[in-house]
């Protein structure tokens, strides 16, 4: 007997779909893997083929989140379970 998850996930999976699934929880991730502060001075604008989009306030949080980078990779892509996201941009 398997559970829902893992029959929705088959489902998802045989339907080539899984990837976007996992795209669109990232969005609502955003906080919980960056921090209120961080978060607070920053939005999703979405993600495209591995790519997220961050639109951020100054040019002063651009800079230090550019440096923060492949931390914040590794933590989303980590809480998801999945390397989902290759990059991040970060925009004005």
């Amino acid at each position: 007997m398997r559970t829902l998850g893992e029959l929705i996930e088959s489902w998802a999976s045989s339907l080539g779909i899984k990837r976007k699934l996992l795209e669109g929880m990232v969005p609502s991730l955003w906080e919980e893997v960056v921090g209120e502060a961080i978060a607070a001075h920053t939005s999703v604008v979405g993600i495209r083929g591995g790519v997220l989009v961050v639109r951020v306030g100054s040019p002063s949080w651009r800079n230090e989140l550019f440096f923060m980078k492949p931390k914040i990779l590794e933590k989303l892509n980590s809480t998801i379970g999945e390397d989902v996201v290759k990059d991040i941009r970060f925009v004005r």
